[in-house]
């Protein structure tokens, strides 16, 4: 079981990869596309690919699982969400300052 756990974290962390950084003009022709200013495409990018690593990390230390799975799927809600209601880009930002300030607090606490 532990070793379908570990693929599953990878095969993520390198979707993620592959989406963000191979498929970069993909994702920056729908940015553009929706109205999405480029700093929160730059944030958006910084942030999946963080956690993407982090998700890597709790390969070895699990207390890292869960700031990597809620942010990943944090993420995905606020893309999702902000494409179909066309959210505006302060709220979307000031939704990602929370969520990177819960990310730091458990961090400060994981030790």
């Amino acid at each position: 079981m532990q070793a379908i756990t570990i693929s599953l974290k990878a095969l993520v962390a390198s979707s993620i990869f592959f989406v963000w950084v191979v498929r970069y003009e993909n994702i920056d022709s729908e940015f553009n596309q929706f109205g999405n200013s480029n700093w929160l495409r730059g944030l958006f990018e910084i942030l999946k690919l963080t956690f993407s690593i982090l998700l890597l990390v709790c390969i070895k230390r699990e207390q890292f699982a869960v700031v990597a799975g809620i942010g990943i799927s944090l993420l995905m809600l606020l893309l999702t969400c902000g494409r179909e209601v066309r959210l505006f880009d302060q709220l979307v930002f000031i939704t990602l300052l929370m969520a990177q300030c819960l990310f730091s607090f458990s961090l400060e606490f994981a030790y």
